[in-house]
């Protein structure tokens, strides 16, 4: 997606490197505007470097000119001049930028622990991750096995899917452990006819979201996938270009306002993409409905996150209590508290789309749910007002801007089933009559 940026850049260096990842900046020192700037390869990730020739550079870091461009093949980058992602040790002071990452892990190349060899680990991958077995049929296996190895007096690693279930839950790296806790309405409850969720106890089952986030952060598969600095691209045109989720103008912008604070100079902006969809678990629950959120960061690159590969965690399971006004309802509208058919994105009318209504805001929001009634925000505003949404408990956070469009219904099913299909159908009745129009749609269905 390309659009023109509303100031063009004033002139473009000449940059050469050897691959196309984003390069360590030069120091204000040796900085020729006249000369080319030749790039050592440090690999994607390192970010701005302070240069070790310059006094309280690792604890200042150079800030480049905002004007300053690399060239990546057919496209120019600006980074952002601020929030440059500098290295910092676990109290957040600046280190020499040189320095590798520490190890991961100080064990030995041959302790697999709390597996008892790599032979039990290796099964434990086959039958749970890349087969995914049963219980029963992990049973059946490790009896077979054993079965095998009586007459040498040995066993299989595992004595049963219990055992290597157990086994996987103890290992002390990896997913973040699950926590739970219950919840129930406390709110004013009608005199008689009491609806059953109000009355029910619902379990919440979460990961503690600070740790998944530093979990994906500290994965080393993501090394030259994973972004510290927002940046622009352009063409030969000024064009801006888009791809990653580092080079919109929405992280540019939200790195604008938080170097306000010249305290986070040099830091690392780390924003959170968080979705969720409703699904039914029945196994063992009585087909309960779930509204798991899943999260992810906007630093990785869009193939990692698209494929998964661990930057898509899952973070809650959430029961859902069917309410009158909600049940059904696409997720964007329940986060937001809005009415069915309302925009969570604007104040329109569903019957005055092409109106000139002012985009929904917090602020706006919370002061009409303190001055208006409740019937009144439903009919004139489309305003549920017992419904908070869950960013209002984050001072920077508004559900209405951070909500994007649905393509599912709002594109999907909203414009081309549910409006186009039906207004075909209907045309067809009136040009070749019911009869007709049933045979036209089935051999429409049939390609």
């Amino acid at each position: 997606m390309r659009m023109l940026h509303p100031r063009p850049l004033r002139n473009h260096r000449t940059f050469h490197q050897a691959a196309p990842a984003p390069p360590r900046s030069p120091s204000p020192e040796h900085h020729n505007e006249d000369d080319a700037l030749h790039l050592d390869e440090n690999g994607p990730g390192d970010g701005f470097m302070p240069d070790p020739d310059i006094e309280n550079s690792p604890g200042d870091g150079f800030m480049p000119d905002p004007d300053t461009c690399v060239q990546l093949g057919p496209l120019f980058r600006t980074f952002h001049p601020h929030l440059t992602g500098l290295k910092c040790n676990i109290n957040g002071d600046f280190i020499d930028q040189n320095l590798p990452p520490p190890l991961r892990t100080d064990a030995l190349p041959t302790d697999w622990a709390p597996y008892e060899s790599r032979v039990a680990f290796e099964t434990a991958e086959f039958l749970f991750t890349r087969n995914q077995m049963s219980a029963g049929q992990i049973d059946t296996l490790l009896d077979l096995w054993a079965a095998t190895l009586i007459q040498y007096d040995d066993s299989p690693p595992f004595a049963s899917h219990r055992d290597l279930y157990d086994t996987i839950d103890s290992m002390p790296l990896g997913d973040v452990a699950w926590e739970s806790f219950s919840m129930s309405y406390k709110g004013v409850k009608p005199a008689e006819n009491v609806p059953p969720w109000m009355k029910a106890t619902y379990e919440v089952w979460f990961c503690d979201p600070r740790l998944l986030i530093h979990n994906i952060l500290a994965n080393p598969d993501f090394d030259g996938e994973i972004e510290y600095t927002p940046y622009r691209d352009y063409d030969d045109n000024n064009q801006c270009c888009f791809k990653n989720f580092f080079s919109g103008d929405w992280a540019w912008t939200q790195a604008d306002k938080i170097a306000k604070d010249p305290e986070m100079y040099g830091s690392t902006f780390v924003p959170l993409i968080v979705g969720s969809d409703k699904t039914t678990v029945s196994v063992a629950t009585g087909h309960t409905k779930y509204h798991p959120p899943y999260l992810s960061i906007g630093n990785v690159f869009n193939s990692v996150r698209r494929t998964h590969r661990n930057s898509l965690v899952l973070v809650e399971f959430l029961a859902i209590p069917t309410r009158p006004y909600i049940a059904d309802y696409p997720e964007q509208v329940l986060l937001s508290g809005i009415v069915t058919g309302w925009c969570p994105k604007c104040l329109n009318n569903r019957n005055a789309l092409d109106g000139d209504g002012l985009l929904r805001h917090r602020e706006h929001t919370d002061l009409l749910i303190q001055e208006l009634q409740h019937k009144q925000l439903w009919y004139e505003y489309g305003i549920v007002g017992d419904v908070v949404p869950f960013t209002n408990d984050f001072a920077r956070a508004d559900i209405h801007e951070l909500l994007l469009l649905d393509l599912l219904h709002q594109i999907i099913k909203g414009t081309f089933k549910d409006h186009l299909v039906d207004w075909v159908g209907e045309y067809l009745e009136h040009t070749h009559g019911k009869a007709r129009a049933a045979e036209i749609q089935d051999d429409i269905d049939r390609r």
